[in-house]
């Protein structure tokens, strides 16, 4: 799966394992030029719920296109993780993509992963398949200058990069709902990364909650008179997650196991 020019990125939290002790902050979402965005709505746990600190954070790097070889690595670093004791997964992706079927197995693996807390760590970007990845995991950490989504599927034929059936799109679409879904981000933003639709944040005027819809999701919403739009209209055709990092020099994670 190639990608096109479509970059949107899932408003996840950056959990940072210097803070895994701290109350999760807010994520604020910018547009490249700069200036305010939506604000994260849909990552936020309670105080609460907030997750124990990890005793033994491993790391995994994933770079370079994800295929059936990679996905192998990718599995084999899992189970070695696991079997390291691992509580606290950093999967950190560098990719542009790959195969739709390899980056959806890894992403149900991500899933299913029961014994450690994952968190996507995107220094530069995970584009296409690897989007779904960093979908899958717990939270994602994301550089302000990185690059998250991009994922509409290409066929790739003997004269070149071709247009897939509507059904494959619709395919893929629902593949990232559906992960979005499962980690409780917006459904919405998740399928403007498949195709050009566009996304409003509205809001719940009786009870003030905040959401993203698709612009077809906004028409057919129930009891429309109770909910508004956002006075931004439309969100940006390029978000990205602020967050902070540590003073040049020092990686976050250099302290990590690597699996």
């Amino acid at each position: 799966m190639r990608y096109r020019r479509r970059l949107l990125p899932l408003v996840g939290v950056a959990w940072l394992a210097a803070a895994l002790t701290a109350p999760r902050p807010a994520a604020a979402v910018t547009s490249a030029g700069g200036g305010a965005g939506p604000a994260a709505i849909a990552d936020e746990t309670p105080a609460a719920e907030q997750p124990p600190a990890a005793r033994r954070p491993v790391r995994i790097c994933i770079t370079g296109p994800i295929d059936a070889a990679q996905r192998v690595y990718i599995e084999h670093r899992l189970r070695k993780a696991q079997l390291l004791g691992a509580d606290l997964l950093i999967l950190e992706i560098d990719s542009p993509g790959g195969t739709l079927d390899d980056s959806r197995l890894v992403a149900d693996a991500l899933l299913d992963l029961h014994w450690a807390r994952s968190v996507a760590y995107i220094p530069r970007e995970a584009i296409s398949g690897a989007a779904f990845v960093a979908l899958a995991c717990n939270e994602i950490a994301i550089h302000p200058n990185a690059r998250l989504g991009d994922a509409g599927p290409i066929a790739l034929t003997n004269e070149g990069f071709a247009r897939v059936p509507e059904k494959i799109i619709s395919i893929t679409k629902t593949i990232a709902r559906t992960l979005a879904g499962a980690r409780g981000r917006p459904e919405a933003l998740a399928e403007a990364m498949v195709r050009s639709v566009k996304v409003f944040r509205v809001r719940h005027v009786p009870s003030g909650q905040e959401h993203f819809v698709t612009e077809n999701e906004w028409g057919n919403l129930a009891d429309r008179a109770g909910w508004e739009k956002s006075a931004g209209g439309a969100v940006p055709g390029r978000v990205v997650v602020s967050t902070a990092f540590p003073a040049p020099g020092r990686r976050w994670y250099d302290d990590l196991h690597t699996a």
